[in-house]
């Protein structure tokens, strides 16, 4: 695996290449240009989460940047990983690529993300905090109860039971301590559906 030198090294050589400016390169991981320059300088080792997402920007592959070998993954489709998903003006806007996650059963990985749970609303489903949630965008849920990510007033997306009767959209956490949330009328607009949750993988 490559020392933090090493991949300094590399990725200013790949930025170099693409004639891509520090500026450019923090616009993309949304951090101030100061940042690109410390690590470039040596004043500051680049956090390791963040280097799925110079990956991305750089269009290079992490392993290569990070200088492992890929897990065996034989059969299992990477799936992106985000650290939110909000709405935006051409659709959903992800935030914060974090690199991928792999499963079976995914036919077209293009249909599917990967969101990080924030939080216990969910825990009465056996869904806890800091649980990797696979999605399958869709913006209308498949049954009434189904699980869902949900954007509300543009905000962050959330995990919910979605309900949906006589014009009546229900939001429904599984942990008692949290009270549902009802939108009818006008309010629906501020209510968006951002895909059904197909799988859970917990982390230990």
């Amino acid at each position: 695996m490559r020392t933090n030198k090493e991949i300094v090294e590399l990725v200013k050589k790949y930025r170099t290449e693409k004639n891509m400016s520090q500026t450019d390169l923090a616009k993309f991981l949304h951090i101030d240009r100061a940042n690109i320059a410390r690590w470039e300088s040596g004043a500051r080792d680049i956090p390791f989460d963040r280097l799925p997402q110079i990956a991305d920007a750089l269009n290079i592959d992490y392993w290569h940047l990070i200088g492992a070998q890929a897990p065996s993954l034989e059969g299992r489709i990477p799936i992106k990983k985000f650290g939110s998903v909000k709405a935006g003006p051409n659709g959903l806007a992800f935030q914060e690529f974090l690199g991928y996650e792999y499963f079976d059963n995914v036919s077209n990985s293009e249909d599917f993300f990967v969101l990080t749970v924030d939080g216990d609303s969910m825990s009465g489903d056996g869904i806890n905090n800091g649980d990797e949630a696979l999605i399958r965008a869709t913006n209308e849920i498949e049954f009434n109860g189904q699980i869902a990510v949900v954007i509300i007033n543009g905000d962050e997306g959330t995990l919910k039971h979605v309900h949906f009767n006589d014009g009546v959209l229900m939001l429904v956490p599984s942990n008692p301590s949290y009270s549902p949330q009802i939108f009818a009328g006008s309010e629906l607009e501020n209510v968006r559906i951002a895909g059904v949750l197909k799988e859970i993988k917990r982390k230990y």
